[in-house]
């Protein structure tokens, strides 16, 4: 996931589906990083006690006080944010887990974003956003939120101080909307939040499913690129924790014991003079020992593509490389890549 110096999103190659069969686990947490702590150089807030009113641009902003009915609960692998073109931006979901999700706003196709700001929606009770010290309280979309300047990170850039709008959407829920441009404004971040919707919950669908997964392993999050306006993930990230060995704390896999990618068939296993090539299953294949500070690492050279499978140094023992093997050749994609209704829903890619 890179984004050029002007800002653009490279989640992956965008992947034309008559090549692509993807299936993956994390890639790097700068997309599920959504510190908000508050680092000064806010803005002046209005003389008036009372809140301001958010205008809600976009679409009709309920009455202030105003109750959305209960939520159902959703599932940590799937989505309730809308995908879609709002206004002169399009909102493109990225990730998943059980205490949150997160999209970004931008311009162009969702593989090569430009985006313009990062949004994470909060499950109840999972972050409280009602400290925010000297923010300006304001109203968004009828509920209490605050706008002040925070030090995080939306892009590959790293921390910035970046204007940040936050507010309730439902009781005891919060969103945060972070600008990627520090000269953004508050009128446009109340526009943008004005187009923020949760919509019934639904998955993303992947084109492989897995035909052996060790017991211990249980998904914790999904990260993808959705092709557009579609729930079909053109590129695809599954991370998987360890029921028995618990969850790490600390782990270079961004607290995930093992996860799993698979690239298109444009991209190929680079084993011109690398003294760990190898096969798995009689397919060209490279495996990378694992030490403290990198994973253990086998990359596969499928006929569909590349088949990654990453496990963290903490779990290596519990997941040695036969194991890692035994994840890649049980991968199978449906019939047809290009025929996206033969594609998987999420949960049924993992069923036994």
């Amino acid at each position: 996931m890179m984004l050029t110096p002007q800002r653009k999103r490279r989640l992956k190659p965008y992947v034309v589906i008559g090549t692509a069969m993807v299936l993956a686990a994390l890639v790097g947490s700068a997309l599920v990083t959504a510190g908000i702590g508050w680092r000064g150089g806010r803005s002046t807030p209005e003389p008036s006690a009372q809140p301001r009113v958010s205008s809600g641009a976009g679409r009709a902003a309920p009455s202030a006080g105003a109750t959305p009915p209960p939520a159902a609960q959703r599932p940590a692998l799937a989505f309730t944010i809308v995908l879609a073109s709002a206004g002169d931006v399009r909102i493109v979901p990225s990730y998943a887990d059980e205490t949150r999700q997160v999209a970004y706003f931008g311009t162009g196709d969702p593989g090569l974003l430009d985006v313009e700001a990062k949004l994470t929606l909060y499950e109840p009770g999972a972050y409280d956003g009602s400290d925010h010290g000297s923010d300006q309280k304001i109203l968004v979309n009828g509920r209490s939120g605050f706008f002040g300047i925070h030090e995080t990170t939306v892009t590959a850039s790293g921390a910035h101080q970046l204007p940040t709008l936050s507010w309730q959407y439902r009781d005891r829920a919060w969103a945060v909307l972070t600008a990627a441009r520090r000269a953004a404004t508050l009128p446009r971040l109340e526009q943008l939040a004005g187009f923020v919707m949760a919509g019934p919950i639904y998955q993303m669908q992947v084109p492989c499913r897995f035909t052996h997964l060790p017991t211990a392993l249980r998904p914790v999050s999904i990260e993808g690129v959705p092709l557009t306006d579609r729930r079909h993930l053109a590129w695809s990230a599954l991370r998987f924790g360890d029921t028995d060995a618990g969850d790490p704390s600390i782990g270079i896999l961004g607290g995930a014991a093992v996860r799993v990618e698979l690239q298109s068939g444009a991209h190929a296993v680079d084993l011109a003079g690398n003294p760990e090539q190898t096969t798995v299953g009689g397919y060209p294949a490279l495996w990378h020992r694992p030490n403290g500070q990198t994973p253990g690492t086998l990359e596969v050279q499928l006929p569909e593509g590349v088949a990654t499978v990453r496990v963290d140094p903490t779990h290596a023992k519990a997941y040695p490389r036969e194991e890692l093997e035994r994840i890649v050749l049980g991968m199978r994609c449906a019939p047809g890549v290009a025929d996206l209704a033969a594609w998987y829903d999420v949960t049924a890619a993992l069923a036994p």
